[in-house]
Formats: structure tokens, C-alpha cells, sequence
């Protein structure tokens, strides 16, 4: 009892700072195995802390990063009812005139917020002479299939204005390797592109002429292949998988050549669908409205399509991980606040001597409770350090993991059998793995400000709260209690 009497009161000798901090340090020296308890609850509050700060800047950086990177597709679908009566009766002009021309395509490039805009048609063709490009791997089907008169479904022939900027060409599936693409340039000649392993199965090289028809046989006309693509695109066969599913069967024409091989020579250069890529998401909704009402398109019929399931399916696990960050902050913040508090309450508990014979030398309530909180400021700050030297490889870890098993979910609820494609005619929002390898993950003043107050709180509480317990004790409840 003398040993530990003398202890004390040498370490009160004097008030000044001094005397807090030689008192506080002797005290963590001789607590130094609880210290370190205290010090990895501490660290691994902070540092899980600056994790869900950090992972909260980074989904913000990946959500305006998704933004640019998938841009926003719109289509008006011209589809004028009324016109085709007019079609049949004779009078192909008013049926043509429902629907944009070239012009069309340059005026409506004007538009707010329009990045890029081409000008589609698509529709099923068959060939005379060129084969289908068969199904890998495919599965026995029941006799017959899709037909149409003596013809049949074997090709897909997208009309476009210009292939570079479909989407499969700006996203990397698919690229031309021999020749050149459809654009303004070839736009008045009956041109296809054709995909590389039909070229081969069916000996066609850059050049060649090609004669291809509409699915009853009719409107047969010879097209010289341009260019040469090639696609990753890839499907999985099942008993109803058609031949035009398969990736190599999908012909990209200019606009002349499939209205005229699909619809016939009368309705040469009908553009049955414009596709507006934005230059933001964001005003997928706003443009979608406007569009509505566009001088550019006034006098045609047609209804207006925001394609935007890809970038709602790209910004999903970034919005599910953003709010993950959060509830990281918020949960061990409180967890910390708790776990902190009890075990400083044992170790408060444990120093009711000392606070004791503190209060009898004189010593304020206030100063007792400043050394405490003190000495859990030291280990603060050694743990903030600690945090800081390995904050980033923990953000970045869990950051990522956070980030692959969402799009891992999301792709497994858009796409249950990844790698199939849609047999839909559009060419927008087709389906696709998508995925984001990692989030740019890094330390900023920000994050360490943040970081900072809400442990210094952390600290605050979970020490205050315990010192107080004891603290409202006189120094004679204190040594009866211990007697």
C-alpha cells in the first residue's frame, strides 16, 4: 500500500502540464499489456472507419466514372400505323414520309445533350446462294423451324448509317478486321459487312458480291461486302436456339440496301428507329420527354425508348457498395463506442485506487479526467498512424470484393446464363456480363479529417463515460468500497 502510495504522490509533485503528461505516460507504461488491448480496438475501429470513408469516395468517382463510360442510349421507334394502309393502297410516298431520312439523321444531331445518333433498321434476310454459318455445339431440334413461304429466317441484316459507333463496335465487342465499315461514305450503294466465319465458310472476301433477298424470296439483290468483322459474341444452344441467333449470321448493311432487300424498292431508305447517344445518363429521363416534342422529328409517328438497363445495372453494386461504406462508418463507430466504453470500464474499475488517492492530494475531478483521456489520446494517435500506413490496402481490398460479388449478383439476376445473346432485332441493350474490375481506392485530406473526428468522438465517449461512474464518488466511498 506504501509502494503504491509513494507512487502517486511523487507523480504529483508539481501541477503543471508536465505533471499530466509524465503522469499519464507513467501510467501507460505500467498498463502497457491493456494498452495494447486498447490500442487494437482502437486501430481496428479507425481504420474500419476510414474503410467505409474511403469506399464512400471511391463508389462516388465510380458512379460519375460509369456515367461517361456507358454513355445513354434513346430510340424513337417509328412505327406509323396509319401509314401502312397507305403502303398497301398504293401510295408508298406517304408511308416513306412517316419516317426520318438522312437529313433527318443530320438535323436531329442538333439536340441538347446529344453525344452521337445513327440511324437504324433491322429485319430478318435469307441468301440464294450463301449459307448460314451453323450453330457450334448445337442440340438436336424438332423438324421445321422458322419459315416464311420457300424462304427462311437465316440472317439478321441491320440498316445502320454509321457501324463504328454501334455499340458493339465502341465497347470492343466486336471490331472490323479486313475492308472498311458502313458509314456516309458507301451510304447510296447496296454494301454489307459481314462477320469473319461466315466469310470464310462461304469463301467471301472484301469485294465480293453477295446477292441476298427478303425471307419469301422476293427483292434479291447483289451486295458487295465491304468489310470484314469480327465478334467475341457468343450463345449457348438450347432446342430453341434459330440459325439467325448465331453471331456470325448478323449482316450489317447500309440503310439502302436492307430497306430494300427487307421492305422492297419502293421503300428504299426507310430508317425505321434513331438511336440518340447522350452524353450523360442523367438525362436519359429529361431527353426522353423532349425528344417528344422535337421540331426536328415533327410531322412523323413514333415512340420514344430510354435504354438505360445497362447503365442501372452498372451503378447498382456501386450504389448497394456506396451504402455498404456507410453502414460500415455508422455500425463501427457504435460498435467501437461499446466495446471501447467496457473495456476502459474494467480497466477504470482497476484504477479506483489511484482516482482515489488522486482526489485526496487535492487533485480536481477535472484533471483526473483529463489525464485519462489523455492517455487514450496517445494510443488514438498511434492507432490513427497505424490506420493510415494500412488504410489503403484494407479500402481497396474490401473495396473490391465488396464491388465483384455485387455485379456478380446483378449480372447473375439480369443474365442467368451469361454469354447468351439476346435474338432480339435491336441492337441496344443487348445481354452482357457487365463488370468493373476495381474502384480507384486512395487516401484524401477529406477522408482523414473524417476519419479523425469520429474517432476523436469515439474516443471522447467511450472514456468520459466510464471515468464519469467513478468520478462522482467522494475519496472516502472510494477507499470504503475498497476495504
Amino acid at each position: 500500500m506504501k509502494l503504491r502510495l509513494s507512487f502517486y504522490t511523487l507523480s504529483m509533485k508539481g501541477a503543471d502540464k508536465m505533471s499530466l503528461i509524465k503522469r499519464s505516460m507513467l501510467s501507460l507504461w505500467k498498463r502497457k499489456a491493456k494498452m495494447l488491448l486498447i490500442l487494437f480496438i482502437i486501430t481496428t475501429v479507425i481504420t474500419m472507419v476510414m474503410t467505409g470513408f474511403t469506399i464512400g469516395n471511391a463508389t462516388d468517382a465510380a458512379f460519375l466514372s460509369a456515367r461517361q463510360k456507358l454513355g445513354a442510349v434513346v430510340t424513337a421507334l417509328f412505327v406509323p400505323q396509319s401509314s401502312y394502309q397507305a403502303a398497301l393502297d398504293g401510295n408508298p410516298d406517304k408511308f416513306i414520309a412517316s419516317f426520318p431520312s438522312y437529313d433527318t439523321v443530320q438535323e436531329a444531331r442538333k439536340i441538347p445533350h446529344v453525344k452521337d445518333l445513327y440511324g437504324f433498321s433491322s429485319e430478318f434476310a435469307s441468301s440464294p446462294e450463301a449459307k448460314p454459318y451453323p450453330i457450334e455445339n448445337d442440340v438436336e431440334k424438332p423438324s421445321g423451324g422458322i419459315m416464311s413461304g420457300n424462304g427462311s429466317f437465316d440472317y439478321i441484316m441491320d440498316g445502320i448509317t454509321d457501324l463504328s459507333i454501334h455499340s458493339d463496335f465502341t465497347n470492343g465487342t466486336s471490331k472490323i478486321v479486313e475492308g472498311r465499315t458502313i458509314n456516309d461514305e458507301v451510304k447510296d450503294e447496296y454494301a454489307v459487312v459481314v462477320e469473319k466465319r461466315f466469310a470464310q465458310y462461304n469463301n467471301i472476301t472484301v469485294g465480293s458480291i453477295v446477292p441476298f433477298c427478303s425471307v419469301d424470296g422476293n427483292n434479291t439483290i447483289g451486295c458487295i461486302v465491304v468489310g470484314i468483322y469480327e465478334t467475341s459474341r457468343t450463345i449457348e444452344p438450347t432446342i430453341f436456339t434459330q440459325i439467325f441467333e448465331n453471331p456470325p449470321n448478323r449482316i450489317y448493311a447500309t440503310i439502302k440496301a436492307a430497306s430494300t432487300i427487307t421492305l422492297g424498292k419502293k421503300f428504299e431508305g426507310v430508317i425505321t428507329r434513331l438511336n440518340f447517344i447522350l452524353d450523360d445518363p442523367l438525362y436519359i429521363a429529361e431527353f426522353s420527354e423532349q425528344i417528344k416534342n422535337a421540331p426536328e422529328l415533327k410531322g412523323m409517328s413514333y415512340t420514344v425508348d430510354a435504354k438505360d438497363e445497362l447503365f442501372q445495372q452498372m451503378v447498382e453494386p456501386i450504389g448497394k457498395v456506396a451504402s455498404t461504406s456507410k453502414l460500415i462508418v455508422v455500425l463501427t463507430a457504435i460498435a467501437g463506442v461499446i466495446i471501447l466504453a467496457l473495456v476502459l470500464m474494467i480497466i477504470t474499475k482497476e484504477r479506483t485506487y489511484e482516482i482515489g488517492v488522486l482526489m485526496s492530494l487535492g487533485e480536481k475531478k477535472t484533471a483526473i479526467i483529463a489525464q485519462m483521456v489523455f492517455e487514450i489520446l496517445i494510443v488514438s494517435v498511434l492507432a490513427f498512424s497505424i490506420s493510415c500506413a494500412f488504410g489503403d490496402i484494407s479500402s481497396k481490398t474490401i473495396g473490391d470484393v465488396l464491388l465483384q460479388n455485387e455485379f456478380a449478383a446483378v449480372n447473375q439476376q439480369h443474365n442467368p446464363q451469361s454469354g447468351v445473346i439476346s435474338s432480339s432485332l435491336d441492337d441496344v441493350g443487348s445481354t452482357q456480363d457487365i463488370t468493373q474490375e476495381s474502384m480507384d481506392i486512395g487516401m484524401s485530406v477529406d477522408i482523414l479529417i473524417k476519419t479523425g473526428l469520429i474517432s476523436l468522438i469515439v474516443v471522447m465517449l467511450s472514456t468520459i463515460s466510464p471515468t464519469m461512474l467513478v468520478m462522482r464518488k467522494k475519496p472516502r466511498e472510494i477507499f470504503s468500497h475498497i476495504g
